[in-house]
C-alpha cells in the first residue's frame, strides 16, 4: 500500500462507530433539558371554562419553540386539542363538530372580526378558542383552504 492509502484507511478506521450521544430531554416538555420550560408552567395545570383548539400546519410541529405543546402541557387534559395538517376538518367528526357550534371563535384578522370585548359582554362561555399555529403564509394558506372557517365568528 501507498503511504496515501494508508492514511486514507487509517481516517476510516478513526471514524467513531456508535452514533453520538443525544442530548437528555425533559420527561414532560420533551425538549432538552437545559432549554426545558417547566419550570414557567404553572405548578397545577389551568382548567379555563372553555377549550382552546389548535389546527397546526405540519411544520410548525418541527420548529424549535414549538409552542402547541406548552399550552397542551399547561392545561388540564381536554382543554387543549392540537390537530394537525393543511386543510380542515378533514375527516374528522369530533373537529367538525367542534368548527360548526356556534361557541367556537376563531382568531383570525379579517373584515369581519370583532373585538374580544365585544364577544365577551355578547355571550355565556365556555368557548371554544380556535387557532391556527402557523408562520403568517402558512395560516393564511390553512384559513383558505378550510372553508369551515370561513363562517366562523371571528
Amino acid at each position: 500500500m501507498t503511504s496515501l492509502e494508508e492514511v486514507t484507511w487509517a481516517d476510516l478506521a478513526n471514524i467513531p462507530a456508535d452514533p453520538p450521544t443525544m442530548r437528555e430531554l425533559c420527561k414532560k416538555c420533551e425538549r432538552p433539558v437545559q432549554v426545558c420550560w417547566c419550570s414557567a408552567l404553572p405548578p397545577k395545570p389551568l382548567e379555563p371554562r372553555g377549550r382552546i383548539i389548535i389546527l397546526q400546519h405540519p411544520a410548525e410541529e418541527k420548529r424549535s419553540l414549538r409552542t402547541a405543546p406548552m399550552l397542551s402541557v399547561g392545561l388540564a387534559p381536554g382543554k387543549c386539542l392540537i390537530y394537525k395538517g393543511k386543510r380542515f376538518p378533514k375527516l374528522d367528526s369530533d373537529l367538525e363538530s367542534i368548527l360548526a357550534d356556534e361557541k367556537s371563535l376563531l382568531l383570525y384578522p379579517s373584515a369581519s372580526s370583532v373585538p374580544l370585548e365585544q364577544v365577551a359582554a355578547s355571550d355565556d362561555g365556555p368557548f371554544n378558542l380556535i387557532l391556527i399555529d402557523g408562520t403568517w403564509p402558512q395560516a393564511k394558506a390553512i384559513y383558505h383552504c378550510s372553508t369551515a372557517l370561513h363562517t366562523m365568528r371571528q
